[in-house]
This record gives C-alpha cells, structure tokens and sequence, in this order.
C-alpha cells in the first residue's frame, strides 16, 4: 500500500461514508434503539483503546528485536506513534461524543442529520484507523516471531575443547602400551 493512502485512507473514508450518511437524510430518532448503538460505541471503543494499551506494552517489550531496530533506523517509530496516537485519541473522542449525543436522541430535522453524520465519520474512522495499527502491529509481531524462529532454527557453533598433554606424557603412554 503506498504510503500515502496508508496514512489518508482513515479520513477519506470515514468523511465519504459520513458524507453519505448526511445525504441519505438519515436522522437519529428515526434509527431504532440508537441509544443501543451509543452504548455499544462506547463499549467498543473502551475495549479497542484497552487492546492499543496492551499493544504498546508488547512494543515496548519487543524494542531490541533487529525489526524494531529497523524501524527506528528508517524512523518510523513516529508514524507508530502517530498512528496508535490517532487511534487513541479518535476513540476517546467517539466515547465522549456518544455520551454527549444521548441528550440529542430525540432531535429532528438538519440537527440531528449533522449529529448522526458526526457520529458515522468519528466511527469509521476510529475504527479504521484501529484496522491500520492492527495491521501494522501484526506484522511487526509476525517478523519479531519469525525472526526469534530462524535464531532457534540456525545452527549453533559448539564450543569442543582439546585437551594438550606435555611431550613426555605422550611418551610414556605410547611406551605403556
């Protein structure tokens, strides 16, 4: 994937899909069981933005593997921030808006089509940027096993000592003999 599109794909899509969503008329109080919906949103995002924090933990722990190595000599370390930062901050955002957007449940009208717009973009983009540090985070993962599978698998020198005798020992065991 370019890289370009990697860091842009969460924006342009959760804007088109919100963009949509606007044109499309939809309205929240004609959507059944919203506050549902708010709920399960802030259920979700709460345990995504738990999962990035268990995430950030094993990066920490894999930080002397030679694929973080790499990452910090290419610097992409920012964009790993960057990109658990951004899903970090975009799922508080979606928690803070739902539980604000249960006191417009009842709105009609362009209100609530530009409020549920609202909360259709911060949703897909929370959670495509979630798909991005997944799958950027997966693949360190994989190279760092398979990595620690290949050191497993090479072969190992062994140390073998040779044991020097002095001359007249040898000697004395060959006239032994």
């Amino acid at each position: 994937m370019p890289r370009w599109l990697e860091i842009s794909y969460p924006y342009i899509f959760s804007i088109i899909i919100g963009g949509v969503s606007f044109f499309l008329k939809l309205e929240i109080n004609k959507i059944s069981k919203f506050d549902m919906i708010l709920s399960s949103s802030v259920t979700l995002s709460s345990i995504i933005i738990a999962f990035v924090a268990t995430m950030i933990s094993i990066l920490i722990s894999i930080s002397n593997s030679s694929v973080m190595k790499r990452i910090n000599k290419n610097n992409g370390e920012h964009d790993l921030i960057t990109y658990i930062n951004t899903t970090v901050i975009s799922g508080l955002l979606l928690v803070t808006y739902s539980l604000i957007l249960n006191v417009f449940i009842e709105s009609t009208g362009y209100t609530s089509r530009i409020l549920l717009s609202l909360f259709v973009t911060l949703l897909v983009f929370f959670l495509l940027s979630t798909y991005r540090i997944i799958r950027i985070v997966t693949v360190i993962l994989t190279d760092v096993l398979s990595e620690n599978k290949e050191a497993q698998l090479a072969p190992k020198e062994v140390f073998t000592p040779t044991i020097k005798a002095n001359k007249s020992e040898l000697s004395e065991q060959s006239a032994g003999d």
